[in-house]
């Protein structure tokens, strides 16, 4: 998929009801982006405390009217903050 393609699938909230996708390698942290209907998840992939957990992220809330809504934010593995 291209970058045209993938943020395309991205935005697309009523097309494309889940989207995730996964940023491993050099030269970048990992990262990830997964988004469930108007629910965004955008963070880091901690690569200290194992696969697959969260480093720091902020989450939205796509409003009808394209606007995003902040939800909460995570700093180096911590709790979601509102």
């Amino acid at each position: 998929m291209d970058r045209e393609e993938w943020l395309k699938r991205f935005l697309d909230v009523e097309g494309t009801k889940e989207f995730s996708f996964k940023l491993e390698g050099k030269p970048w942290q990992d990262i990830y982006v997964e988004r469930m209907g108007r629910d965004v998840e955008i963070g880091f992939i901690s690569t200290c405390r194992g696969e697959g957990v969260p480093g720091p992220g902020i989450r939205y809330h796509v409003q009808s009217s394209g606007q995003w809504e902040l939800v909460s934010t995570s700093d180096l593995g911590d709790w979601w903050h509102r």
